[in-house]
């Protein structure tokens, strides 16, 4: 008999799973000159969460954005980098769509996870010129963080991005704001095509 009593398995402390960390299902992309637009992201049957990065190139416009008929949760907001969230998203095809106050030039990724825990944190940082730098760190041993760089203020790049990149896309038109999305840990840096403003936002996500 175990000797936590009667009809407690001798090896019940062993049977909790370990934790599993998360993973990219998959990614899309969008840019263009409006005041709304829409993309087609395909959710795999296994992911549990995605997020929206966007670029709007102006620090005066607000936006809202949704998977399918589902609002999604804000998480950060800045000039050059809005972020959501939506766990337990729906799966298949999928249709993400925002709308801004205002038409602008946008530039926005989507990325879906495979076993996305709880957010840590998300931390915001800003800066002016060509090297782009924001450090963060997972809550917990396996876990990530999946972060985005945006410029803002003319047409630009952004290259040599340290950690692991998922997606990168650009304006449209003169402007050309460009938006970065990658995964890592740790120190999280990249270059600038031009001397304008920047924003990275940093998520901090536990592993399941």
């Amino acid at each position: 008999m175990s000797r936590l009593g009667r009809g407690f398995p001798n090896n019940a402390l062993l049977r909790i799973p370990p934790s599993v960390a998360p993973q990219v299902d998959a990614n899309a992309h969008f840019s263009g000159l409006v005041s709304s637009g829409s993309w087609t992201h395909t959710i795999g049957s296994n992911a549990n969460a995605i997020f929206v990065f966007i670029n709007p190139a102006s620090a005066s416009v607000t936006l809202t954005c949704k998977i399918g008929a589902t609002s999604m949760t804000q998480i950060a907001n800045t000039a050059a980098c809005w972020a959501w969230v939506l766990y337990n998203p729906p799966t298949g095809s999928q249709t993400v769509s925002f709308t801004v106050s205002a038409s602008t030039p946008v530039s926005a990724i989507s990325v879906s996870l495979v076993n996305a825990g709880p957010i840590g944190t998300v931390a915001t940082t800003t800066g002016t010129g060509l090297a782009l730098s924001q450090s963060a760190s997972p809550p917990m041993a396996k876990g990530t963080v999946l972060q985005s760089f945006g410029v803002t203020g003319g047409a630009s790049t952004i290259t040599a991005y340290n950690q692991t990149q998922i997606d990168y896309v650009v304006g449209v038109g003169s402007r050309n704001d460009p938006i970065i999305v990658g995964y890592g840990n740790g120190s999280f840096t990249a270059t600038s095509g031009a001397n304008f403003a920047w924003t990275g936002v940093a998520v901090s996500l536990a592993p399941i």
